[in-house]
Protein backbone atom coordinates (compact mmCIF):
# COMPACT_ATOMS: atom_id res chain seq x y z
CA UNK A 1 0.00 0.00 0.00
CA UNK A 2 2.83 2.37 0.88
CA UNK A 3 4.51 1.75 -2.47
CA UNK A 4 1.26 2.44 -4.33
CA UNK A 5 0.92 5.77 -2.53
CA UNK A 6 4.54 6.63 -3.28
CA UNK A 7 4.02 5.72 -6.96
CA UNK A 8 1.02 8.05 -7.22
CA UNK A 9 2.85 10.81 -5.36
CA UNK A 10 5.74 10.42 -7.79
CA UNK A 11 3.29 10.89 -10.67
CA UNK A 12 2.04 14.24 -9.33
CA UNK A 13 5.30 15.53 -7.86
CA UNK A 14 5.70 18.34 -10.42
CA UNK A 15 2.25 19.66 -9.44
CA UNK A 16 3.36 20.01 -5.84
CA UNK A 17 5.85 22.69 -6.86
CA UNK A 18 3.46 24.53 -9.17
CA UNK A 19 0.54 24.76 -6.72
CA UNK A 20 2.03 27.30 -4.27
CA UNK A 21 3.04 29.55 -7.16
CA UNK A 22 -0.45 29.44 -8.70
CA UNK A 23 -2.09 30.01 -5.32
CA UNK A 24 0.16 32.98 -4.55
CA UNK A 25 -0.70 34.60 -7.88
CA UNK A 26 -4.42 34.03 -7.37
CA UNK A 27 -4.38 35.31 -3.79
CA UNK A 28 -2.42 38.44 -4.67
CA UNK A 29 -4.62 39.19 -7.68
CA UNK A 30 -7.72 38.45 -5.58
CA UNK A 31 -9.17 36.11 -8.16
CA UNK A 32 -11.53 33.29 -7.38
CA UNK A 33 -9.45 30.84 -5.35
CA UNK A 34 -12.28 28.32 -5.00
CA UNK A 35 -12.31 27.78 -8.76
CA UNK A 36 -8.57 27.20 -8.73
CA UNK A 37 -8.88 24.66 -5.93
CA UNK A 38 -11.62 22.77 -7.78
CA UNK A 39 -9.73 22.91 -11.07
CA UNK A 40 -6.55 21.61 -9.43
CA UNK A 41 -8.40 18.67 -7.90
CA UNK A 42 -9.94 17.78 -11.26
CA UNK A 43 -6.56 18.07 -12.98
CA UNK A 44 -4.80 15.88 -10.42
CA UNK A 45 -7.46 13.17 -10.47
CA UNK A 46 -7.38 13.12 -14.27
CA UNK A 47 -3.57 13.03 -14.19
CA UNK A 48 -3.54 10.00 -11.88
CA UNK A 49 -6.11 8.18 -14.00
CA UNK A 50 -4.49 9.19 -17.30
CA UNK A 51 -1.06 7.94 -16.26
CA UNK A 52 -2.47 4.53 -15.35
CA UNK A 53 -4.52 4.45 -18.55
CA UNK A 54 -1.63 5.51 -20.80
CA UNK A 55 1.02 3.19 -19.41
CA UNK A 56 -1.37 0.32 -18.64
CA UNK A 57 -0.56 0.91 -14.98
CA UNK A 58 -3.56 -1.11 -13.84
CA UNK A 59 -2.24 -4.14 -15.70
CA UNK A 60 1.23 -3.75 -14.21
CA UNK A 61 -0.07 -3.04 -10.71
CA UNK A 62 -2.38 -6.06 -10.83
CA UNK A 63 0.59 -8.31 -11.52
CA UNK A 64 2.03 -7.25 -8.17
CA UNK A 65 0.97 -8.88 -4.88
CA UNK A 66 -1.57 -6.18 -4.04
CA UNK A 67 -5.33 -6.31 -4.20
CA UNK A 68 -7.45 -4.11 -6.40
CA UNK A 69 -9.02 -2.69 -3.27
CA UNK A 70 -5.62 -1.43 -2.11
CA UNK A 71 -5.05 0.21 -5.50
CA UNK A 72 -8.28 2.20 -5.26
CA UNK A 73 -7.76 3.11 -1.61
CA UNK A 74 -4.25 4.37 -2.42
CA UNK A 75 -5.69 6.65 -5.13
CA UNK A 76 -8.16 8.15 -2.65
CA UNK A 77 -5.40 8.60 -0.06
CA UNK A 78 -3.14 10.38 -2.56
CA UNK A 79 -5.97 12.66 -3.70
CA UNK A 80 -6.80 13.52 -0.08
CA UNK A 81 -3.14 14.23 0.67
CA UNK A 82 -3.01 16.50 -2.36
CA UNK A 83 -6.22 18.31 -1.38
CA UNK A 84 -4.99 18.82 2.19
CA UNK A 85 -1.65 20.08 0.83
CA UNK A 86 -3.53 22.56 -1.36
CA UNK A 87 -5.67 23.77 1.55
CA UNK A 88 -2.57 24.13 3.73
CA UNK A 89 -0.83 26.06 0.94
CA UNK A 90 -3.83 28.38 0.67
CA UNK A 91 -3.70 29.05 4.41
CA UNK A 92 0.05 29.58 4.46
CA UNK A 93 0.15 31.88 1.45
CA UNK A 94 -2.84 33.84 2.72
CA UNK A 95 -1.17 34.25 6.13
CA UNK A 96 2.12 35.38 4.58
CA UNK A 97 0.51 37.87 2.21
CA UNK A 98 -1.84 39.15 4.90
CA UNK A 99 0.93 39.66 7.46
CA UNK A 100 3.56 41.11 5.09
CA UNK A 101 1.37 42.89 2.54
CA UNK A 102 -2.02 43.62 4.13
CA UNK A 103 -3.04 45.98 1.34
CA UNK A 104 -2.62 43.21 -1.28
CA UNK A 105 -4.68 40.56 0.47
CA UNK A 106 -8.39 41.33 0.49
CA UNK A 107 -9.62 37.76 0.98
CA UNK A 108 -10.59 36.74 4.48
CA UNK A 109 -10.38 33.01 5.15
CA UNK A 110 -12.60 31.47 7.76
CA UNK A 111 -13.25 27.87 8.80
CA UNK A 112 -16.13 27.55 6.34
CA UNK A 113 -13.86 28.49 3.42
CA UNK A 114 -11.14 26.10 4.54
CA UNK A 115 -13.59 23.21 4.87
CA UNK A 116 -14.99 23.99 1.43
CA UNK A 117 -11.42 23.82 0.06
CA UNK A 118 -11.25 20.27 1.42
CA UNK A 119 -14.78 18.90 0.98
CA UNK A 120 -15.74 20.11 -2.50
CA UNK A 121 -12.65 18.77 -4.32
CA UNK A 122 -13.16 15.47 -2.51
CA UNK A 123 -16.75 15.34 -3.75
CA UNK A 124 -15.60 16.10 -7.30
CA UNK A 125 -12.95 13.37 -7.09
CA UNK A 126 -15.61 11.05 -5.66
CA UNK A 127 -17.54 11.58 -8.88
CA UNK A 128 -14.59 11.36 -11.29
CA UNK A 129 -12.99 8.12 -10.08
CA UNK A 130 -16.07 5.84 -10.22
CA UNK A 131 -17.10 7.50 -13.48
CA UNK A 132 -13.76 6.56 -15.01
CA UNK A 133 -13.93 2.95 -13.83
CA UNK A 134 -17.49 2.60 -15.16
CA UNK A 135 -16.62 4.12 -18.56
CA UNK A 136 -13.03 2.80 -18.75
CA UNK A 137 -12.06 5.34 -21.40
CA UNK A 138 -10.19 8.53 -20.55
CA UNK A 139 -11.30 10.37 -23.70
CA UNK A 140 -15.01 9.88 -23.00
CA UNK A 141 -14.42 10.91 -19.39
CA UNK A 142 -12.79 14.16 -20.50
CA UNK A 143 -15.74 14.92 -22.78
CA UNK A 144 -18.16 14.26 -19.92
CA UNK A 145 -16.16 16.56 -17.62
CA UNK A 146 -16.21 19.55 -19.99
CA UNK A 147 -19.49 20.96 -18.58
CA UNK A 148 -18.06 20.66 -15.07
CA UNK A 149 -14.90 22.52 -16.06
CA UNK A 150 -16.89 25.36 -17.60
CA UNK A 151 -19.17 25.65 -14.57
CA UNK A 152 -16.41 25.94 -11.94
CA UNK A 153 -16.79 29.70 -11.70
CA UNK A 154 -20.52 29.55 -11.11
CA UNK A 155 -20.10 26.70 -8.62
CA UNK A 156 -17.57 28.69 -6.64
CA UNK A 157 -19.49 31.94 -6.88
CA UNK A 158 -23.03 30.74 -6.08
CA UNK A 159 -22.84 27.28 -4.52
CA UNK A 160 -19.92 27.57 -2.10
CA UNK A 161 -21.28 30.56 -0.14
CA UNK A 162 -24.52 28.66 0.47
CA UNK A 163 -22.86 25.48 1.71
CA UNK A 164 -22.27 24.93 5.39
CA UNK A 165 -19.82 22.12 6.07
CA UNK A 166 -19.92 22.84 9.79
CA UNK A 167 -23.37 21.26 9.93
CA UNK A 168 -23.26 17.64 11.20
CA UNK A 169 -25.72 16.55 8.51
CA UNK A 170 -23.37 17.90 5.84
CA UNK A 171 -20.45 15.99 7.34
CA UNK A 172 -22.46 12.76 7.46
CA UNK A 173 -23.59 13.31 3.87
CA UNK A 174 -20.00 13.96 2.80
CA UNK A 175 -18.77 10.77 4.49
CA UNK A 176 -21.61 8.82 2.88
CA UNK A 177 -20.68 10.17 -0.57
CA UNK A 178 -17.02 9.29 -0.05
CA UNK A 179 -17.82 5.80 1.20
CA UNK A 180 -20.21 5.04 -1.64
CA UNK A 181 -17.72 6.40 -4.17
CA UNK A 182 -14.89 4.29 -2.79
CA UNK A 183 -17.08 1.20 -2.55
CA UNK A 184 -18.41 1.57 -6.09
CA UNK A 185 -14.90 2.25 -7.45
CA UNK A 186 -13.60 -0.89 -5.78
CA UNK A 187 -16.48 -2.97 -7.16
CA UNK A 188 -16.10 -1.55 -10.66
CA UNK A 189 -12.33 -2.07 -10.65
CA UNK A 190 -12.63 -5.62 -9.30
CA UNK A 191 -15.10 -6.51 -12.06
CA UNK A 192 -13.02 -4.86 -14.78
CA UNK A 193 -11.24 -7.07 -17.28
CA UNK A 194 -7.72 -5.91 -17.97
CA UNK A 195 -6.28 -6.18 -21.46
Amino acid sequence: MKNLILKDLYIIKQWLFVIPILLAIVLVLNNNIESLDLALSIAISIRLIYNDDKSKGSFITNSLPVTRKEIIISKYIVLNLFIIFTAFSILLINYITYSKFPNLCTMNLNLKNILSFIFLPNIICAIIIPLYYSINNINILLILLLPLLFSLDSISRYLIPKLNFLNPISIVLFLLIMYSSMYSSIRLFENKDLE
